[in-house]
């Protein structure tokens, strides 16, 4: 199995509900901050700096992937967010980041697309 490439981009957290004042917290996912992203056959990861371990969506849990310009009250100065629609636990979460360009950030949008079920 090859190993998996791993991108740059910032992690603005995770929301309840789609509700900005609403953040879950559990799981290592309440951290914002710079890190890497990667994808495997079941799980996209990403790993904050200065954080002991990855934050993990699995992609069985996907339920949409959308596109907007602020996340968890952070606005991404232009940039556009990718927020990935997942559930877990009865919740359902959307989580932001902000990848390094325009090319990148819409190749992650069709591998995560591609697998909404």
């Amino acid at each position: 199995m090859a190993v998996p490439e791993k991108r740059k981009g910032y992690y603005l957290g995770t929301e309840i509900e789609e509700t900005w004042w609403r953040r879950y917290a559990a799981d290592h996912f309440l951290a914002r901050g710079l890190g890497e992203y990667w994808l495997d056959d079941s799980r996209f990861y990403f790993h904050r700096h200065l954080i002991e371990s990855p934050i993990v969506i699995p992609l069985d849990a996907l339920a949409a992937v959308k596109i907007g310009k602020w996340h968890s009250g952070h606005w991404a100065a232009g940039a556009d967010v990718v927020k990935v629609i997942w559930l877990k636990d009865g919740l359902r979460l959307s989580s932001g980041f902000v990848l390094v360009d325009d090319a990148e950030t819409e190749e992650l949008i069709s591998q995560l697309k591609a697998r909404v079920k």
